[in-house]
């Protein structure tokens, strides 16, 4: 039978312009130079699973010098290391297993015409929602998926729109609105998308990414042509644009001693970091937050590895954080909580 829902492939991306490309370059070999500078490249190759495998291995094989014009055209194909998405399937091309296959028992198709789970996941998470909190990314850096009205919808976004229904059930959205210089820390950003779809919904937030140097590249290229009104800096000492996206590789964390954080965000990759790391960041962000700031955090607890390299997060981040407010809407890409350290309003 055939579907309802066009495949949204290459041919719907928008070509980049030299500008675009140019720009990319020089972003990275500022994220480079910071990297070498900082020592953050060695970082790298110590993630590492129970059973040996290089976890980064896919984003350590991206050169620094090899992000050209098709590096960017399929970057989104190339970042399914950090949600586990292989947005490959959608073209038909090949099939390979993805860890939220399952989740197909939780979006059932009722119509049995969806193609896939996230169709009917993001009819649910959309239903009666304001148009500015839907999910709806650009197409462009080989973003692809299936249309549905008038958005390209694949389990990336859907992970995303989760988040920000999240957000918004927390009154997060609400709140940073109303500030006159609002900051949003994010400790591992993935390949961005998140950080452009709360930029959307505000901004005029200051929005900073902590990450490993490779990750940055993806997020530092994607923003940098998804929002071409906001500057896009690798923090290197000198001071950044307020109201635009700050990348800091992780190494350089210190640089950020004078921030005040309104909203800090962490997602899946606290519990992929050691109890120690877990516990570093923690302490870092209870020492910057904004007296009624908070960390969303939504995590799986990966102790049961019982390896070095993961951690539960639930069980460090009390610690630093006297008081915690549990999701009550849908979370299943883990446990959703948000994180102060003043007693917050009930929601």
């Amino acid at each position: 039978m055939i579907h309802c829902y066009p495949v949204l492939d290459f041919s719907h991306n928008r070509r980049l312009e030299n500008e675009e490309i140019e720009r990319c370059r020089r972003l990275v070999a500022a994220i480079d130079r910071s990297a070498r500078t900082s020592g953050s490249l060695e970082d790298e190759s110590r993630w590492v699973s129970p059973d040996g495998h290089k976890v980064y291995g896919e984003v350590t094989n991206v050169d620094f010098t090899s992000v050209d014009c098709e590096f960017l055209r399929r970057l989104r194909m190339k970042s399914f290391i950090f949600s586990g998405v292989h947005l490959t399937n959608i073209l038909g091309n090949s099939f390979i297993l993805d860890w939220n296959d399952y989740f197909s028992q939780f979006f059932p198709d009722e119509s049995g015409e969806a193609p896939d789970w996230c169709i009917p996941a993001f009819k649910e998470y959309t239903r009666g929602l304001a148009p500015e909190y839907i999910c709806e990314p650009p197409l462009v850096l080989g973003e692809i998926g299936y249309q549905v009205g008038t958005c390209c919808v694949n389990r990336d976004i859907i992970s995303c729109q989760e988040r920000i229904n999240l957000l918004l059930e927390f009154g997060m959205f609400n709140r940073l609105r109303n500030l006159e210089r609002p900051t949003i820390l994010e400790v591992g950003a993935g390949y961005g998308g998140l950080a452009y779809f709360i930029k959307q919904i505000v901004p005029h937030v200051t929005y900073i990414i902590v990450d490993l140097p490779r990750s940055l590249l993806f997020s530092g290229c994607y923003l940098s042509v998804t929002l071409p009104g906001h500057p896009i800096e690798v923090l290197d000492g000198s001071p950044c644009s307020t109201g635009g996206v700050w990348l800091v590789v992780n190494r350089f964390l210190e640089r950020l001693k004078r921030i005040r954080v309104d909203l800090a965000i962490n997602t899946l990759s606290f519990a992929e970091m050691s109890p120690k790391l877990v516990a570093d960041y923690a302490s870092f962000i209870a020492q910057h937050l904004a007296p009624d700031g908070a960390l969303f955090e939504q995590n799986f607890d990966n102790s049961h590895f019982g390896s070095s390299n993961f951690s539960c997060p639930g069980e460090i981040l009390p610690q630093y954080f006297p008081f915690r407010l549990e999701a009550r809407g849908p979370a299943r890409w883990g446990k959703a909580s948000l994180w102060t350290l003043q007693s917050p309003q009930p929601i």
